[in-house]
C-alpha cells in the first residue's frame, strides 16, 4: 500500500478516534452533536450551500462542543444555575474546541477550527469567545449558532423534558437580531416549519 494510502487511512481513524473518544467522555453532548450535524446537513441543503461549504459545517457540527472535554464533570452535567466561576469556565470550550479540531487530520482543519470557535457569538456582538458581531462571525458559526439551539430546546435532558416545537420556536424568534442572524433565522423558522408540517 503506498504511504499516501496509509496516511490516509491513519487520518480516518485518527478522527473517528476522536468522535468516539468524545461520546465515551459526554454520550449526551454526543448525541446533541450528532443531531446538530443531521439538521445543519438538511438546512446547508435547503441554503442550497456547495458541497465544500457542507462538508466544513458538517464536521465542525460534530465537533462544536468537543471543547466540552476540557471542562469538569462537576459543571457540564450540573443540573442547577451555574456560578459566575463555572460561568466562566464553561465559556472556554470553544476556544478548547477550536484548539483539539485544528489538529484533525482533514482539510480545512483550520476553516472548522475557526466555526467551532465562534459558534457561540451572537449576532448583537454580546457573545463569546471573543464578541464577534454580524456578518464577521463565520456563515457556519451562524447556522450552527441557530441549529445548536434549536436542538437543545427540543431534546429531553436528564434533568429536563425538552420543549415543544412551537414553544423553542418563540424563543428563537425572540432572540432573533440579537443571537441570531434575522436573514439565516428566518430562512431556518421557515425550512423548520416544512419539516414539520411533512
Amino acid at each position: 500500500m503506498p504511504y499516501s494510502d496509509l496516511k490516509q487511512q491513519l487520518n480516518v481513524m485518527l478522527n473517528g478516534a476522536l468522535s468516539s473518544a468524545f461520546s465515551y467522555r459526554d454520550k449526551d453532548t454526543h448525541a446533541h452533536s450528532v443531531r446538530v450535524v443531521q439538521l445543519c446537513h438538511d438546512f446547508a441543503s435547503f441554503l442550497s450551500l456547495g458541497d465544500q461549504d457542507k462538508r466544513i459545517l458538517s464536521i465542525a457540527a460534530l465537533f462544536h462542543d468537543v471543547g466540552k472535554i476540557g471542562i469538569p464533570d462537576s459543571i457540564i452535567s450540573k443540573e442547577g444555575k451555574l456560578s459566575k466561576e463555572e460561568w466562566k469556565t464553561i465559556t472556554k470550550h470553544p476556544k478548547i474546541g477550536k484548539d483539539i479540531v485544528k489538529r484533525l487530520k482533514t482539510k480545512d482543519a483550520d476553516i472548522i477550527a475557526s466555526v467551532v470557535e465562534h459558534h457561540h457569538e451572537y449576532y448583537n456582538g454580546k457573545g463569546y469567545p471573543n464578541g464577534l458581531k454580524g456578518k464577521k462571525i463565520p456563515l457556519a458559526s451562524r447556522v450552527i449558532s441557530l441549529l445548536d439551539s434549536y436542538d437543545a430546546l427540543t431534546s429531553d435532558r436528564d434533568y429536563r423534558i425538552g420543549m415543544s416545537h412551537e414553544k423553542a420556536i418563540s424563543i428563537m424568534k425572540s432572540e432573533v437580531g440579537v443571537k441570531f442572524d434575522p436573514t439565516l433565522a428566518a430562512s431556518f423558522f421557515q425550512h423548520i416549519e416544512h419539516i414539520i408540517a411533512t
